[in-house]
């Protein structure tokens, strides 16, 4: 076992109860999550469709925004702002915007979105951009001091800062990363001392006082070890030493990653060979890996859609096998309930009102879980979605 202390936010892991779907009335606890029922999101007034792009959850709505769209040029700078309440969309301005790009990452500061990175028109997109949804607005963001262009990065918000770290630039895989302050609109590097190998199509996870970073490729082979960095450490923060290899699931990317503020979260995802269906729990305070259950566990996936729901995990769609096909995509998942045990899986079932797709996006919308865009087949993008009661 390790030494090194996480120092994580430590949140109450609390189950829910299975209620009969078409209730308004909220699970009560002690038992699996409600049963998904999806009902499909209306098209009228949608975003065009797309995959590859992102989306924001604000604490009343939903912002979509970027993407492939296909056609020339492929990437596109608009989006779309889905209002669950009154079940309507509007577009959010072009006016100002970033220049078209997907492959980005987004983040919510708890007013605004900040869309950065990603592929663009021709090249990779150096410069990144400020939404405020409530006045429909953008503003730039500095690029002095950011970190070189790049996609297949993560991105998370700590509260104050957003920490871009990783991803690639062409065929150079990278190993750096910097954080944004929104309030002083200044970027500063991420320490480099003590900082994992360079990758791309990693995770990041945000456990409310640190982020993880775990498995991805270098390009040359796949990777299973993860490390923990504390942005208050230092102006440039502190990488905190590598998390336990002891139990460590399999290498892998393109995969689930997520806290769940007493352990992290990893599942699913690409091995090089196989797709998977495993995964595991880090434990905050021990450093100890526990495998997560494959009984009842959706069938093996990558780029899959996943959220945590505040206390389990949501997980939907992707496909079966690496590289997509049309006859491998899926429109089925899971909903887990970490344990002591590896926890239990509680099945998804393929529904028509949300067709089968990967490379969508899906936000915890509080009491509900909303899933937009993305490919049904290697050509086809879709602007449909659906959203479910939790």
């Amino acid at each position: 076992m390790s030494s090194r202390i996480f120092l994580l936010a430590l949140l109450p892991l609390v189950s829910v109860a299975c209620v009969d779907a078409s209730s308004n009335e909220p699970p009560a606890p002690g038992g699996p999550p409600r049963e998904i029922v999806w009902s499909a999101l209306p098209t009228d007034g949608a975003p065009a469709p797309r995959y590859a792009h992102t989306a924001v959850w604000t604490g009343s709505k939903m912002i979509v925004w970027g993407g492939d769209v296909g056609g020339n040029p492929t990437a596109t700078n608009t989006g779309g702002i889905y209002d669950p309440e009154t079940r309507a969309w509007r577009a959010t301005s072009t006016t100002g915007a970033p220049a078209a790009r997907f492959s980005h990452t987004a983040v919510w500061t708890g007013s605004k979105m900040i869309v950065w990175g990603g592929f663009g028109a021709a090249d990779l997109e150096a410069a990144g951009g400020i939404y405020d949804p409530e006045t429909d607005t953008w503003t730039p963001m500095s690029t002095m001091g950011q970190p070189p262009p790049r996609f297949a990065h993560t991105a998370v918000w700590t509260g104050s800062k957003m920490i871009v770290w990783g991803g690639a630039s062409g065929a150079n895989v990278l190993g750096n990363g910097g954080m944004y302050d929104p309030e002083a609109d200044t970027w500063t590097p991420t320490n480099g001392a003590g900082s994992p190998p360079p990758r791309r199509y990693h995770g990041a996870a945000w456990s409310g006082k640190q982020m993880l970073i775990w498995g991805g490729t270098n390009a040359f082979d796949w990777l299973n070890d993860g490390v923990i960095f504390d942005p208050t450490g230092t102006a440039q923060g502190v990488w905190l030493g590598a998390a336990s290899s002891d139990g460590v699931p399999e290498r892998r990317e393109r995969m689930t990653l997520v806290s769940t503020g007493l352990s992290f979260l990893v599942w699913g995802g690409w091995n090089g060979g196989d797709n998977l269906n495993t995964g595991g729990l880090l434990d905050a305070a021990s450093d100890e890996w526990t495998a997560t259950s494959t009984e009842g566990a959706p069938g093996a996936r990558a780029d899959h859609m996943s959220v945590w729901a505040g206390d389990h995990l949501v997980a939907w769609g992707g496909c079966r096998e690496t590289p997509c096909t049309a006859s491998n995509v899926e429109g089925d998942g899971g909903q887990y309930v970490p344990g002591k045990d590896g926890g239990t899986w509680y099945p998804i079932g393929a529904q028509a009102s949300l067709s089968a797709r990967y490379g969508a996006t899906i936000v915890h919308a509080q009491k509900a879980v909303i899933v937009w865009g993305g490919r049904t087949d290697p050509t086809t993008r879709t602007n449909t979605g659906a959203e479910a009661p939790l």
